[in-house]
């Protein structure tokens, strides 16, 4: 079998040349074509179809201890999965420490995985990727998701780092969520209290 790339129109992909059994005529091949690109959107379609079953979705939260510690109600996650799941959600939204506590208890549900943070609720700065793409499509979830904070000092380095994963979810068909916050509105974000004490800036409209 030889392969070698091949252009059609604006489609590119790889065409294999497979020998034939000896019941056909010896100048008989037949070229079997395989587009990359189309691989990746097909990757992508079938995560999404999961997560959207219905044209829309309710994915249940439970990513915040990286950052907010260990939240009351959040304590026993499994038992949060499976009743997200009896309750009908559509996904749940984990860390991969806390996938590895659920899986056996997500039924049906799909899996949305936190793939940055690196900050506690003592620190701040721009959250980091802790977990690839790669890795992340290695665990069999159907999709990850990142923060980005517009109009933080390090508004760059998060912007870059969403660039990167979405670059990287292309690549290995797997969708991409951005949870993007305003820098004014971070401490309204972060109020775990339960309370809703924490007031949105005058100038938010």
């Amino acid at each position: 079998m030889g392969a070698l790339p091949i252009t059609s129109g604006k489609s590119h992909g790889i065409a294999s040349i497979v020998e034939q059994p000896a019941r056909k005529p010896k100048n008989f091949v037949i070229i079997e074509v395989y587009y990359p690109h189309l691989a990746m959107m097909m990757g992508k379609q079938l995560r999404l179809r999961r997560f959207n079953p219905s044209g829309r979705s309710v994915i249940v939260a439970i990513d915040h201890g990286a950052t907010a510690g260990i939240v009351p109600g959040l304590e026993r996650p499994a038992e949060i999965a499976k009743l997200a799941d009896q309750a009908g959600a559509d996904g749940i939204l984990v860390a991969p420490g806390i996938l590895e506590q659920v899986m056996d208890s997500v039924g049906s549900l799909a899996i949305l995985l936190r793939i940055d943070g690196c900050v506690s609720i003592q620190g701040a700065g721009p959250m980091r990727l802790f977990c690839s793409v790669e890795h992340a499509t290695g665990l069999g979830v159907d999709g990850v998701i990142v923060n980005a904070v517009v109009g933080s000092p390090y508004e760059n380095e998060e912007l870059q780092k969403l660039g990167e994963v979405a670059a990287a979810g292309r690549h290995f068909g797997v969708p991409v969520i951005a949870e993007m916050l305003s820098w004014k509105m971070l401490d309204n974000h972060l109020d775990f209290s339960g309370s809703a004490n924490t007031d949105l800036p005058p100038d938010m409209d």
